[in-house]
């Protein structure tokens, strides 16, 4: 299967080096999106030597240097090349941005282009973050479109030592799912 694997700017992000991993061993291609936060919380050049056949910044889509294949467009050649758009994880600030239908970055770009194949979204944040009235209103509005599913997150001690829900899940049970 092809996927591409959306990385948003979570603590978390770090994980997603061994979901491509996992993904890759699993034989399925994969290309990962870094976001612009993603990048303060990692190297995306990590995700090449764990077995993603490319890796594109929250940019590339507008970088002719990078992408100018037969002056196509990089976020419409991702979508036609996927079976599936997984993110993970999903702040709350992508997920608000996925809602409110803004295209501002390549993730958000696909999103939008990604037409009836299936999205996958995996939501990481604090607990506070998690259960505010309007994140909870963004994951509802888009559970409810037919070809995305948001997975709940898993409960635990999160990164700024809170204990609660909001934890992404295992890199082996996303990568099974």
């Amino acid at each position: 299967m092809n996927i591409i694997l959306a990385v948003t700017g979570s603590i978390s992000a770090y994980r997603a080096l061994d979901i491509c991993r996992s993904l890759s061993k699993d034989n399925h291609s994969v290309r990962v999106i870094v976001s612009l936060g993603a990048c303060e919380f990692l190297n995306p050049n990590a995700f090449k030597y764990l077995g993603a056949d490319t890796v594109y910044s929250h940019s590339d889509d507008f970088n002719t240097e990078v992408y100018s294949k037969d002056n196509k467009v990089l976020h419409i050649d991702l979508v036609k090349w996927c079976d599936r758009l997984v993110i993970a994880p999903a702040s709350a600030n992508t997920i608000a941005k996925l809602n409110a239908g803004f295209c501002n970055d390549l993730i958000s770009s696909v999103f939008l282009a990604l037409g009836t194949k299936p999205c996958i979204i995996f939501p990481a944040m604090n607990s506070n973050m998690l259960s505010h009235p309007n994140t909870q209103r963004n994951i509802q509005s888009l559970d409810s479109l037919p070809n995305i599913f948001i997975h709940p997150t898993d409960s635990g001690e999160l990164a700024c030592g809170d204990i609660g829900l909001g934890k992404l899940p295992k890199p082996e049970m996303i990568s099974e799912f």
